[in-house]
């Protein structure tokens, strides 16, 4: 979508990439809405351009545009100047399926003045539309004796006193738990693309920052053969899997297929000179995954379905609130199985609290390990004698 000129030096930038954010987080966490994407200055929708959101919600084919206008300080409003500008918006798109925004920091009593020079009357929604997406905010009308403003009246949401960029940014980190909310990304995001911010770029980065402390990346990797990883992403990706920890410590087995997926970006030998390195990648790795870290890196991959994803247990309660996407495939792994059973129950995901839980014995022999470069052999033969495990 084409930007509106002279744009990237609007002095309330901040304050856009701030509603940017807000309204991403509103959007994500509206349990109604299947898909979004966010334009930033979208010249076609001037003079709603700062941030415009198509929003495909759940059960309706129909998109439904927000096409809205921020103000962070003072300003004149000019009805002529919105009136003019909602009748070439509704000229491109279906009137049915659009609403016009006003979202300012300024509070109501401050555009009185200005409403009444202009015979404007403004007062609170008694009623919201279902497809307000703001529902918890009080929005206002005009009225005019103009019957000419009539259609835009009945399709401009009026949102006064609405927090600061700063005000904005605590809540971001209250709701998502984050120390640094998404602002300097979405800066990035929008100076790199013109495709706008979609659902899943926005909750992606949300993951990589709230799930970096949970996701696990050993310094050492076990070797499995290829059919291996082929039974083992055949076991976590056809359904949701859970693997609790027990004394031989697993997560090292699993961690071999993980590696193995994605020894095409990263062998094992520049793994561990990445994990030596704190964790930073570079190279090939970077340039084809955009990730700045091995955690960064077993995120995006597991988004795309393509490995595995090791978590401790303690990230379960509270990430599972936040998404609920998560329910999807994923691995975690926890030391203290007798006190996080019952909560993963309670998520509805199978439990292996250790490798005997796996009931295919066949599958459990056609899996080779090879541990501290021996021969070969499979995970039944290891466990076999193993009453802890069998």
């Amino acid at each position: 979508m084409e930007m509106t000129p002279g744009t990237d030096t609007d002095k309330g930038r901040k304050y856009e990439l701030s509603v940017i954010a807000l309204l991403a987080s509103t959007l994500s966490k509206n349990e109604n809405v299947e898909d979004y994407r966010i334009f930033s200055n979208a010249q076609k929708y001037q003079p709603f351009d700062d941030v415009v959101a198509k929003v495909v919600f759940k059960g309706s084919e129909q998109e439904q545009i927000y096409a809205i206008q921020t103000k962070c300080g003072n300003d004149k409003f000019q009805i002529q100047k919105y009136f003019n500008g909602y009748n070439e918006i509704v000229k491109q798109e279906d009137e049915k399926s659009i609403q016009c925004w006003y979202f300012a920091v300024k509070d109501v009593e401050y555009f009185n003045q200005q409403f009444k020079r202009q015979r404007l009357q403004c007062e609170k929604r008694s009623s919201e539309n279902p497809k307000n997406i703001l529902n918890d905010t009080p929005s206002y009308l005009l009225r005019s004796s103009d019957r000419k403003y009539e259609r835009l009246c009945n399709n401009l949401y009026l949102y006064f006193d609405q927090p600061d960029a700063q005000k904005i940014r605590e809540k971001l980190e209250q709701e998502w738990k984050v120390n640094v909310p998404p602002h300097s990304y979405i800066e990035k995001y929008f100076t790199d693309t013109k495709e706008g911010l979609s659902k899943a770029s926005f909750e992606h980065e949300l993951l990589k920052i709230r799930l970096s402390n949970y996701v696990v990346t050993p310094t050492k990797a076990i070797s499995f053969q290829h059919e291996a990883v082929a039974e083992w992403n055949r076991l976590t990706l056809e359904r949701d899997v859970t693997i609790v920890r027990n004394e031989l410590n697993i997560e090292g087995y699993l961690f071999g297929c993980i590696l193995q997926n994605i020894s095409n970006t990263i062998d094992i030998t520049r793994w561990n000179h990445f994990v030596a390195n704190e964790g930073k990648v570079n190279g090939h790795a970077m340039d084809a995954y955009k990730a700045v870290t091995l955690k960064d890196l077993v995120i995006q991959l597991w988004e795309e379905n393509k490995i595995p994803l090791l978590l401790k247990t303690d990230a379960l309660p509270p990430v599972l609130e936040e998404f609920s996407r998560l329910k999807k495939r994923f691995i975690i792994i926890d030391s203290n199985t007798t006190n996080r059973c019952l909560v993963i129950e309670s998520c509805e995901l199978s439990i292996f609290r250790h490798l005997g839980d796996v009931a295919d014995e066949g599958m459990m022999k056609s899996i080779k390990v090879s541990l501290q470069c021996r021969e070969p052999t499979s995970l039944f033969e290891i466990i076999k004698d193993d009453v802890k495990l069998m």
